[in-house]
């Protein structure tokens, strides 16, 4: 649905300023058959818009292992001027919380684990709703009474909007301040102080060696 979206909100933008889609996905493995799965399940996303018309925003699949180098690299690449999800919220959400290590807005469902590091006063969120999820993706993980956060794709496709014809520097600054804050938040000096603080609180001395008297 991200990239249904994308395609029906920017399909007649003209061709030279018309943005594009870089999706950086795999399925169950990194080999060639998911590869050509996931280009097929493309195709068919495009088709069901209208198929690959002259008119449609190019989108581009990145497949397969990367390194930390060259996800950086894409991160901060000067293209790539706001990073998106539509995650029905199924877990913390590392590879946004990278994203804003870049500095660029991002645009998230509004629920979950990320949600603890997407700070509202620096974040836009896309709407939606809370339903249970579809009994098709429900397995030994994903139980059928569990659910899902569903974005509101007709208002996903206003934020897009907004995001496009009014991208300006104080979208930029607030993610410049989200990407202090994180930076700071989330180190690893950061995270070694809380783990020691739990430690000192609930391991207030390491256990040491007492002998055994026993009552003559």
């Amino acid at each position: 649905m991200l990239i249904k979206t994308f395609l029906e909100t920017f399909r007649e933008v003209p061709e030279n300023i018309r943005p594009a889609l870089i999706l950086k996905t795999s399925g169950a493995a990194l080999c060639k058959i998911d590869k050509y799965e996931c280009i097929s399940k493309l195709k068919s996303i495009i088709e069901s818009v209208g198929g690959d018309k002259p008119e449609n925003p190019n989108v581009y699949i990145l497949h397969g292992e990367f390194t930390d180098e060259e996800m950086n690299a894409l991160y901060n690449h000067e293209k790539v001027k706001v990073h998106t999800s539509f995650t029905h919220g199924e877990g913390f959400g590392h590879p946004l919380l990278l994203a804003t290590l870049s500095g660029k807005p991002v645009l998230s469902s509004n629920w979950s684990g990320h949600l603890d590091f997407l700070n509202p006063k620096y974040t836009s969120f896309f709407e939606g709703s809370i339903k249970q999820i579809n009994p098709e993706s429900a397995n030994e993980w994903l139980i059928k009474e569990s659910s899902w956060f569903y974005v509101a794709y007709g208002l996903a496709e206003d934020k897009f909007k907004q995001y496009y014809h009014s991208y300006n520097q104080s979208y930029t600054d607030k993610a410049e301040q989200l990407r202090i804050e994180n930076a700071e938040k989330f180190s690893l000096n950061a995270m070694d102080a809380k783990l020691w603080g739990i430690l000192d609180k609930y391991v207030p001395e390491f256990a040491v060696e007492k002998k055994i008297i026993l009552p003559k």
